[in-house]
């Protein structure tokens, strides 16, 4: 295709049985249906990825793509992707980052993988110039590790992919670090990087981004930064991270503990005091690229037994409401040990913790003895207990093994399947019954599995009248119909989450399209302007209705994929635990969700998508969206 602003306009695919590489261009109405990144993967994969591939043949394809805006000075423009059929779920995953533009200054949009190295190998990107090198030498190194090794051999100007010991062997939830400091974790694209024998990916470029008006273009960025620069909770965003969060989540009963049967409890904020962690571990900040706040933290403990070993987070809330509040560990020391080892090792916290809080609470009402579970007492809260069944999971040696496998290997161990919090194979992150929000909705239908698709402002639901002006602003701001702004609002909470949960995913996915990241600070900018920006830098067209509907198209490819590799309606469902057992909540309990309201949230979802009562994308839908496979 003609080259545009924004977009390369090249789409490098890679066979490693071959050791061959070649470019293609990328389809224009690729780029006019999807837009760009994981929303033009998940359309490619439906093309590239055979049916009946299993996840770890050679036939399976890893995705990477970044978004026209990646490569930018548009802020937050630093968000990646990559899709792959997972190992985990069995349908098509994807997880995100935001350390892959250098892809885009070698001169491609998007990366396509596929085949299996003869042996261990790094897959080496410089511009035009695309090789296979040998990594015998780096097999066995964690991701840290091989970052530096390859820092040294080929220049520290690369941006590094690798995989760890846990993608190495093959672990269902392993997953990719970049640069040693952010990951694409959930789903298990690092064990499908590890069955093609590919260490690591590292790149270089120098090439730039083109920009179609850049007179226009320079007006609309300081426009975003204006925005952006307005918000109130600027700097505590900077100081904090997505620690800002943690005490209003925990006020408002959001996290779960023991396995989703209680709320964490106000202790649990005395535990992980932010101060605490500011003046004790926190050493400095890391941006992904684009990104003018640096939520991430590099850390240094001052004390304790990891003294001076440093390690960058990304969202330090998912590590304490993960390693800390499901695991019952209630330290930093601990907390940011295991972080360090899941980076390094490259491994997805949320995954491992729900696995671990599933045998504490089989423990905890004595269905299971320790006889079962190598001798470990998962109820003390013992980081060292969690350290020991890290290794063994990273080893697959003992119940190891069935950790390797994720939620459901572990269940087929130790049985007791209405106890596992999982949703198609993916462990879950939010509880419904605590609030009923969007994000904890789009667990049960997201086609990857148990996470939500983005941080939504109905996260910490509030006063039903509050909610429905602030839904009704979300619609108008987005361009939705009047039609579908009506049924959205609403409902006794001020929302029918359902629906909305609809109009929130597709926001999500065109934002990922793009190439911008989704928290608050960013939602907050006008898509007016997302929308100016776009069209100053391509040159192309585009109204607020395209950019949602660019979303719509992302994600029923990759719900077109699950189907056409056996998804039914039985995939979309809420685990038993939130539709048939109560939540110990502070001061109280709430109810269970129920089998008919949990199946009644099912069916307004689907209508509200087009889809049929049973599941399937509608003929008259997927010929409107374009999603043809």
């Amino acid at each position: 295709m003609a080259k545009s602003g924004g977009y390369t306009g090249q789409i490098l695919h890679v066979d490693l049985s071959a050791g061959a590489s070649r470019s293609e261009p990328l389809a224009p109405h690729l780029r006019q249906e999807f837009l760009g990144g994981g929303c033009i993967n998940a359309r490619l994969a439906g093309d590239l990825i055979p049916p009946g591939a299993a996840a770890l043949s050679p036939d399976n394809a890893l995705l990477f793509g970044s978004g026209p805006f990646v490569g930018t000075l548009i802020p937050g423009s630093g968000k990646s992707n990559v899709t792959y059929r997972s190992p985990l779920t069995g349908w098509l995953g994807s997880s995100g980052g935001g350390h892959l533009g250098m892809l885009k200054f070698a001169g491609y949009d998007h990366l396509v993988v596929k085949g299996r190295a003869e042996r261990p190998s790094v897959l080496l990107i410089r511009d035009d110039r695309v090789e296979l090198r040998d990594a015998t030498h780096l097999w066995g190194k964690d991701t840290f590790e091989t970052a530096e090794a390859l820092w040294d051999e080929e220049g520290g100007d690369l941006m590094v992919m690798a995989i760890g010991p846990a993608g190495e062997n093959l672990l269902a939830n392993a997953g990719i670090v970049v640069d040693q400091c952010t990951a694409y974790a959930r789903g298990g694209s690092g064990a499908v990087m590890g069955s093609k024998n590919l260490k690591a990916i590292a790149v270089r470029g120098t090439k730039g981004i083109a920009v179609s008006d850049p007179a226009r273009f320079a007006s609309l960025v300081d426009e975003a930064f204006g925005q952006f620069r307005a918000q109130p909770a600027l700097d505590e965003w900077r100081r904090a991270g997505t620690l800002i969060s943690l005490d209003v989540m925990t006020k408002l009963g959001v996290i779960p503990a023991r396995n989703f049967r209680e709320t964490a409890s106000a202790e649990a904020k005395d535990d992980f005091s932010l101060d605490a962690f500011l003046r004790d571990f926190k050493q400095g900040d890391v941006a992904c690229m684009g990104c003018p706040v640096g939520c991430k933290h590099y850390i240094r403990p001052k004390t304790g037994a990891h003294a001076g070993e440093g390690v960058t987070v990304g969202c330090m809330n998912s590590v304490v409401q993960s390693l800390g509040n499901y695991c019952g560990i209630r330290n930093w020391d601990d907390v940011v040990s295991l972080a360090r080892t899941c980076n390094r090792m490259g491994i997805d916290w949320y995954d491992f913790a729900d696995m671990y809080a599933f045998v504490a609470e089989l423990q905890e009402k004595g269905l299971v003895g320790v006889d079962r579970t190598d001798g470990l007492d998962f109820r003390t809260g013992s980081g060292d207990t969690a350290a020991r069944m890290l290794e063994k999971m990273i080893r697959r040696e003992g119940l190891g093994e069935a950790f390797a496998q994720g939620l459901r290997g572990v269940v087929g161990r130790l049985g007791f399947a209405s106890s596992a919090v999982e949703v198609k194979g993916m462990g879950v992150m939010l509880d419904p019954r605590a609030v009923l929000s969007c994000d904890a909705f789009s667990q049960i239908v997201n086609p990857r599995g148990g996470h939500g698709s983005m941080v939504s402002f109905t996260m910490l639901g509030g006063d039903p009248e509050k909610m429905r002006a602030r839904t009704r602003k979300f619609a108008e701001k987005n361009g939705f119909p009047p039609d579908a702004t009506e049924r959205v609002t609403q409902g006794p909470i001020g929302y029918n989450v359902a629906r909305l949960t609809k109009w929130v995913e597709d926001f999500s996915y065109a934002m990922d399209g793009l190439g911008v990241c989704t928290f608050a600070m960013y939602q907050r900018i006008d898509t007016r302007v997302w929308v100016d920006l776009y069209r100053a830098l391509t040159g192309l067209e585009l109204t607020a209705a395209d950019l949602l509907r660019a979303g719509e198209r992302g994600l029923n490819a990759k719900r077109a994929f699950n189907l056409r590799e056996g998804a039914t309606r039985a995939d979309d469902r809420a685990p038993p635990k939130f539709v048939d057992e109560a939540l110990a909540v502070a001061g109280g309990v709430r109810p269970p969700l129920g089998k008919e309201a949990a199946e009644f949230l099912v069916d307004e979802y689907y209508d509200e998508r087009g889809w049929s009562p049973e599941g399937p994308i509608r003929s008259e839908k997927r010929a409107e969206l374009a999603v043809t496979f």
